[in-house]
């Protein structure tokens, strides 16, 4: 778990699970609304029978705690209640995760108004870390043999060790926190805060002497039996009550993972957002500098998703921002020529933009989300690169029209591409002459010309043009008497 974690897994590591949502919010809701609304639900269909008995809902979570799996799970609970379920399991497996997400998960549990179990399960999981938190929060624990739980030191970022005070802060915090839920559930006060200020673990049986948890059962089945009976203080409207556990011989409800989790999984990585956002913007540049369909679509698509698994990510607005800028001021020192000064500068903007994504939690210590610095500084090559032959593609396409040199463009004629205006009203539009698209500006007739109270102030895509005049890389063209279909 972020600052309650250990082992601390990197986000693009050993997950399997799924989601939590919401500027790129707007997109990432509709893309998950969108994805929902063709989904059947889980839940029991209106007028459909209920089956015979108590009912209980089993989500089956093998990953990493984090802003995704927090949202299934959260979700998962609050159907239970809708479905007026006897109970909801959850089968645990986890090497640990975040602190936020860790609390919202817990914060559902203890607000359940079904019990809660968190059964770890299959035989070889573990509930390590932000996992031994949600044990102790939910109303009841349990473990299958061959399980362990435990190892919930506070870590730093990436596991690393925490300074005397900064531990000394995130472990009391800790230990308050997961001593009081102990209380509240009747379970081993003591070892939970050894748990968190030593790292301890233990396997299922030994946890079970030492009341930990609340059962040892080889299946769901053989939990429910030793289970019913049980009384768990749950929350309703009226505030706290017991109630008591009959779940022996209950109907079992899998709750499925929908696929669209399955898929916000897997882009909630800081790494690949990070990665498509880059690729593609510079797709996007390719395609706005050399026209080919390919590369804009591809480009806004990546742009899309790394934008969706950013928000995913709770992305901080400040630091995409700052990556955004940092990839348009490479492409600004190609226009201005300031001798490396704002390329620069876009390396550090977009250095500090990548570090600035995933703000910490607040709590000294607490282990945050980050792209890999490896992956960061080979973006900002990368970049460096795309800028570098994005220029030289645009060069390059004009060359052959180049070759002529300015005179030999004179006289030459060519069609409008976007509209091209007289000089000095934006924007300037764009024209194709030599086999290359060329920035053009209309230049009014000459003085005494008797059509110069008629001649036009703009000519629209498929008007013919000549070139009267060369200024730098922007062409001076006037109409050449006749308009070419967009075929010809």
């Amino acid at each position: 778990m972020s600052p309650v974690p250990a082992p601390l897994r990197s986000p693009a590591a050993g997950r399997r699970l799924p989601p939590a949502a919401a500027p790129a919010r707007l997109l990432a809701a509709g893309l998950l609304l969108l994805a929902l609304a063709g989904l059947p639900s889980p839940a029991r269909p209106a007028g459909a029978a209920a089956p015979p008995g108590p009912l209980v809902e089993v989500l089956p979570f093998r990953g990493a705690i984090d802003p995704v799996s927090a949202g299934l799970i959260t979700g998962r609970i609050r159907q239970a209640e809708r479905d007026g379920a006897a109970a909801f399991v959850l089968e645990l497996d986890t090497p640990g995760g975040g602190m936020e997400s860790m609390r919202q998960i817990a914060q559902a549990m203890l607000s359940s108004r079904v019990p809660v179990v968190v059964y770890v399960y299959p035989p070889g999981a573990r509930a390590a870390s932000a996992g031994t938190f949600l044990a102790y929060a939910a109303h009841f624990a349990a473990m299958a043999p061959g399980t362990e739980i435990g190892a919930a030191s506070p870590v730093g970022v990436g596991g690393t060790q925490l300074g005397p005070t900064e531990a000394a802060k995130v472990t009391s915090d800790a230990v308050a926190m997961i001593t009081a839920w102990a209380e509240r559930n009747g379970r081993n006060a003591a070892w939970a805060a050894e748990a968190v200020r030593r790292a301890v673990s233990l396997p299922a049986r030994e946890a079970l002497r030492q009341h930990v948890v609340d059962a040892v059962a080889a299946s769901l089945p053989d939990l429910l039996r030793q289970l019913d009976g049980r009384e768990a203080l749950v929350s309703t409207p009226g505030g706290e009550r017991r109630v008591r556990l009959e779940v022996a011989g209950a109907s079992l409800r899998l709750l499925p993972v929908p696929w669209w989790t399955q898929v916000a999984e897997f882009l909630a990585d800081p790494n690949l957002s990070l990665l498509l956002l880059s690729l593609g913007f510079w797709a996007l540049v390719a395609e706005f500098a050399h026209p080919n369909l390919v590369s804009g679509v591809l480009g806004g698509i990546a742009a899309l998703l790394g934008l969706l698994g950013l928000e995913l990510l709770s992305a901080s607005a400040v630091g995409l921002l700052l990556v955004l800028v940092g990839l348009a001021l490479f492409l600004v020192d190609l226009k201005v020529q300031a001798h490396g000064f704002v390329t620069a500068a876009g390396a550090l903007a977009f250095v500090l933009g990548a570090l600035l994504l995933f703000p910490s939690s607040g709590i000294p210590g607490a282990p945050v989300l980050s792209p890999a610095p490896a992956l960061v500084g080979g973006l900002v090559l990368v970049s460096l690169g795309a800028s570098l032959a994005v220029g030289w593609l645009v060069r390059h396409t004009r060359q052959p029209a180049l070759a002529l040199g300015a005179t030999g463009l004179v006289g030459l004629r060519g069609r409008v591409v976007q509209s091209v205006r007289r000089r000095g009203e934006e924007p300037t539009g764009l024209v194709l002459v030599g086999g290359s698209d060329w920035r053009a500006v209309l230049v009014p007739p000459a003085e005494g010309d008797q059509n110069q109270e008629a001649a036009p102030r703009e000519l629209p895509p498929g008007s013919e043009v000549e070139v009267v005049a060369v200024r730098g890389l922007t062409l001076e063209v006037r109409p050449a008497g006749r308009s070419l279909s967009d075929g010809e």
